[in-house]
């Protein structure tokens, strides 16, 4: 009779060690994956950066040509996304100094920024939240990097918006915190920066045009949307209708198998320095 509790004890102690084994057998095994997957994002972007390199270089590039053997089919290559640059972010930082009563333009813009994204009902309460961590922790920085706030009674929820899902896109890439002054430029607005400004319909519209063009005036753009006409004037100052040259250069890369992706933003040197 005292047999049975000990063996009952040992089974148990058994079944216990072999599932943490398996378990860290597959928590090893997600983490080999995972290492993989980011090296060979890595290796693309380094590809990428590397064909960026050489065709900055002098001289004229000579490319071998390929026999095509009978029968294959040419590839279609891919569209590569268009990403939300740094200089088409909404720049909070006026908020965070001056505060809202300021700024009201600048203020329900970036409410409805929250809004329009994330189908969030408490997009003010989140928003006061944000500027409040903001302005606590951005002391005598230029740049306050907007993953680093830590938001008062939101913090998971702030979490999933700042990284984004299939569904909703990245908070980081539409908000910043920055001292030198900035518009959000439209020719480096991704369709979804758009879309808060103009609407779902004239936002695609306009960004089809913005593709063809080096010019936008809001003349052009109240062709799209007449009723644009009664939008607060304060609004359309926080945009810059100006097409700059590019000051900085985003790859992308994405492991196939494991879906992990990498993004990396490389400075552009100025024509002043290449010389």
């Amino acid at each position: 009779m005292n047999l049975l509790p000990f063996v009952i004890t040992v089974l148990l102690i058994l079944s216990y060690g072999t599932t943490a084994s398996l378990q860290n057998r597959i928590a090893s095994r997600q983490n080999q994956k995972a290492h993989l997957g980011l090296r060979n994002a890595e290796l693309k972007i380094l590809q990428q950066c590397e064909q960026q390199h050489y065709s900055e270089l002098p001289g004229t590039s000579i490319k071998s040509k390929k026999v095509k053997s009978a029968g294959t089919e040419p590839k279609i290559a891919k569209e590569t996304p268009k990403f939300n640059l740094p200089s088409a972010q909404l720049n909070l930082f006026p908020l965070v100094d001056k505060g809202r009563e300021e700024h009201p333009a600048l203020y329900e813009t970036a409410a409805k920024l929250l809004r329009t994204f994330y189908q969030i009902q408490k997009e003010y309460k989140l928003l006061d939240a944000i500027l409040a961590a903001a302005k606590s922790a951005l002391h005598e920085k230029l740049r306050l990097p907007i993953e680093t706030l830590a938001v008062k009674d939101f913090q998971p929820l702030y979490y999933t918006l700042l990284k984004g899902t299939k569904k909703i896109p990245p908070l980081i890439d539409y908000l910043k915190i920055e001292r030198i002054p900035s518009q959000v430029n439209l020719f480096d607005a991704d369709i979804h920066m758009l879309t808060v400004f103009f609407g779902t319909k004239t936002a695609e519209l306009l960004y089809d045009k913005l593709q063809e063009s080096s010019t936008m005036h809001m003349d052009a753009i109240l062709e799209l949307d007449p009723h644009l006409a009664f939008v607060d004037e304060a609004v359309w100052k926080l945009l810059n209708f100006t097409k700059a040259k590019p000051s900085h250069l985003t790859l992308s890369a994405q492991d196939a198998e494991t879906g992990i992706s990498l993004r990396k933003d490389l400075l552009l040197k100025p024509e002043s320095a290449a010389k």
